[in-house]
């Protein structure tokens, strides 16, 4: 999973490494292992991880608009800790980070090592990808991609 945006053109698929100057955030962070760019370093045994906390976020900025199809996120692969921090997750993309769409919903929780494919009903424009859960919790992943027509 290691590739950022994955660009589909006429049934071909080309892939798009993490595009220049893209950047990451998230609204914390557990401690100095779990940093919002490890959702997208390409490294499966590492995670984003915030702490726990009223409506966790993390988001990523493409640097330009897309239109998105779907967005997958590996779950945690490492049971370290003994979270399963992945549920009632909610993906977002939008032209900047207050005008979001909703791309899909994955109630959970996940399993260990678990893909879970977020499908929008129809692709969304947007430079920016947030994933977003409600109420307290702690937001937790291995690795997340974008496909995307460009």
């Amino acid at each position: 999973m290691h590739p950022l945006v994955v660009i589909s053109s006429r049934g071909t698929a080309a892939i798009l490494e993490a595009p220049d100057g893209y950047t990451t955030e998230q609204i914390s962070t557990l401690n100095q292992h779990t940093t919002d760019d490890k959702g997208v370093d390409g490294n499966i045994h590492t995670i984003a991880h915030t702490k726990k906390q009223l409506d966790p976020w993390w988001i990523v900025d493409l640097t330009k608009n897309y239109k998105v199809k779907k967005i997958k996120v590996l779950s945690r692969t490492s049971k370290a800790g003994g979270y399963k921090d992945f549920k009632e997750v909610t993906a977002l993309v939008g032209p900047d980070k207050k005008n979001m769409k909703e791309c899909g919903f994955f109630k959970g929780p996940a399993k260990w090592s678990q893909l879970i494919t977020f499908n929008c009903k129809e692709p969304i424009n947007g430079k920016f990808v947030k994933l977003q859960m409600k109420g307290i919790h702690n937001l937790s992943f291995s690795e997340l991609q974008v496909y995307a027509i460009y």
